[in-house]
């Protein structure tokens, strides 16, 4: 839809005043940079910048989730917030930003942690831990080294192409969403009944899991294949996903 981003900022200001109706106020918003839990939508591109407005004309602060956005999961960019052409006031980093070894990072404006810094205290046991710090660091110098970047929109448009070939090839009613490596295969309308479509987007999870590959499901209704995978992802990898997933629909229709 040419007006999604659009709607989504009415909307939003439209929570927010049911918020103050209510005698609360409002603080901020904090979004996903492609909605992966809601279901992978992460167009059209720019999307997010009406609705940080909304946010900012209300008084509030617009936080920036890249905890599965971040590092160059959308390929374009290094982070999700630059692919839509905005500055958040904060910024969350997570899971990816030490390869596995247990790191976050908030990020933010310095008026916006100055002004923190001057009312609050606050203090973390285990921050600043050298080891984590340290193959934080070079997870930045590896995702450089490696270009992992360009690797990630290559990689990614081959990765959407084949499972939108793949589940057509099955007479399977789908929408592929996504940028770079996260993809969402929309089977809402794949079956009869919303409950059945979940019931075969858990069958495909299930039978993908038995043959070595792991993917998830997501969306409101559980209806949208998810896939996530390592952003050294290489066509090869793709290639046995997708083999998977065509042995996969061969088993369910036996």
């Amino acid at each position: 839809d040419g007006n999604a981003d659009e709607e989504f900022a009415r909307r939003v200001r439209d929570a927010i005043a049911a918020l103050e109706a209510r005698g609360v106020g409002f603080a901020g918003l904090i979004m996903d940079q492609v909605l992966t839990s809601d279901g992978v939508y992460t167009d059209p591109v720019g999307f997010m910048a009406p609705v940080r407005e909304a946010v900012r004309e209300a008084g509030g602060v617009f936080i920036a989730d890249e905890v599965q956005s971040g590092f160059g999961r959308t390929g374009t960019h290094m982070w999700g917030f630059d692919r839509h052409g905005i500055v958040p006031d904060l910024v969350i980093l997570g899971k990816p930003m030490g390869n596995g070894l247990p790191i976050a990072a908030l990020v933010g404006t310095e008026t916006l942690l100055n002004t923190y810094g001057d009312t609050f205290r606050y203090f973390n046991t285990f921050g600043g831990n050298p080891v984590c710090i340290a193959a934080a660091d070079a997870v930045l110098d590896e995702i450089e080294r490696r270009d992992v970047l360009a690797n990630v929109v290559a990689t990614g448009a081959l990765l959407r192409q084949g499972l939108d070939e793949t589940l057509a090839a099955h007479g399977i009613a789908a929408t592929v969403r996504g940028t770079g490596l996260i993809a969402g295969g929309d089977l809402t309308n794949a079956r009869e009944s919303v409950a059945e479509s979940k019931e075969l987007v858990g069958a495909i999870v299930n039978g993908l899991r038995e043959r070595g590959v792991l993917i998830s499901s997501t969306g409101p209704r559980g209806t949208v294949l998810k896939v996530r995978p390592p952003l050294i992802f290489q066509s090869e990898h793709v290639s046995r996903l997708l083999a998977a997933l065509d042995d996969t629909f061969t088993h369910l229709a036996s």
